[in-house]
């Protein structure tokens, strides 16, 4: 509403603003209103508004469930103590979730970086044996595993993705473990 009247007072080009609204059918919905006053009086009085009105209703929901899903998340790993990240080679970047930075003891927020391996020799450590270990792997053994990670796929998505039985890729999984376990990374697993 403060957007409006500064817009009706002459100190914002147009106005938009979100609010609830009871339908004609007389359910409440979210609605975003957009407009712009296209008439004034001689006094510079706002005479004529044009606008927009928008149902958002599914944004919003889907807002919501994304922010209730995020905070879920975010205490099962604080209760599970770890972490998600994800490593973008192509852009050279690198994203953490909150927990990430807490086990590493860092504060949240701060993006680490793969050009200061002095910003975290930890880390910097970790991502070679990681490169390492990946590099051991067979390229079917490699897909898998950004199956499983970076796409989030579950193992019955994965087999039915690679078009093999459950029962193979729970196989490929203990050898890819084996891998890990052999060359001391055994903890980067997780059941």
């Amino acid at each position: 509403r403060e957007a409006l009247l500064q817009h009706l007072g002459g100190s914002a080009p147009a106005y938009q603003l979100e609010l609830r609204l009871r339908h004609s059918q007389g359910r409440w919905i979210w609605a975003q209103l957009r407009g712009t006053v296209v008439g004034r009086t001689p006094k510079g009085q706002p005479l004529w508004l044009a606008g927009t009105l928008f149902d958002v209703s599914e944004r919003r929901q889907i807002e919501e469930q994304t922010r209730i899903r995020q905070q879920v998340l975010d205490r099962t790993e604080r209760m599970g103590q770890i972490g998600g990240f994800e490593l973008n080679l192509a852009e050279n970047r690198l994203t953490w979730s909150d927990q990430v930075f807490r086990i590493h003891g860092l504060s949240p927020g701060a993006m680490p970086s793969l050009e200061q391996p002095e910003h975290n020799r930890r880390l910097d450590q970790w991502l070679i044996d990681l490169g390492r270990v990946m590099a051991l792997l067979t390229p079917a053994q490699q897909r898998l595993c950004r199956m499983l990670g970076e796409e989030g796929l579950s193992i019955k998505e994965a087999s039915e993705k690679l078009r093999i039985p459950r029962g193979t890729v729970y196989e490929e999984i203990r050898r890819i473990r084996r891998i890990f376990d052999l060359q001391g990374l055994g903890d980067y697993l997780k059941d």
